[in-house]
């Protein structure tokens, strides 16, 4: 049961993209960052959480915002949609901007 209501559940979403997609509309996605792993102690360690209409446009989030303050780092893995539930919750999820709104989220740089 729990496996069709998945199913489903991702039908819905992939008909609501096709739909935006073909009313020309842009959809933001919510992307996590992880970076190769350092041995300096920086909060990108962690990793990082951008909410962007493309990878393209959340990477250059990331050089333009994040980079400056934390170093340029290399780019490990990218997930698109990641929900932020499955994020670490005693550091990234309680100190974790507004993941609805463009912009980055995590680490916040305000």
């Amino acid at each position: 049961m729990r496996q069709l209501q998945c199913i489903l559940l991702q039908t819905t979403i992939a008909s609501l993209r096709q739909m935006v997609s073909k009313a020309g509309g842009l959809m933001l996605h919510r992307y996590w960052f992880r970076f190769l792993p350092s041995e300096e102690a920086s909060v990108l360690n962690l990793g990082c959480g951008v909410t962007a209409y493309s990878t393209s446009d959340a990477e250059q989030m990331i050089h333009a915002l994040v980079f400056p303050l934390f170093g340029e780092r290399e780019i490990e893995k990218i997930v698109e949609d990641i929900d932020v539930r499955s994020l670490e919750e005693n550091h990234v999820r309680p100190n974790m901007g507004n993941p609805a709104a463009r912009g980055v989220w995590f680490p916040l740089i305000q």
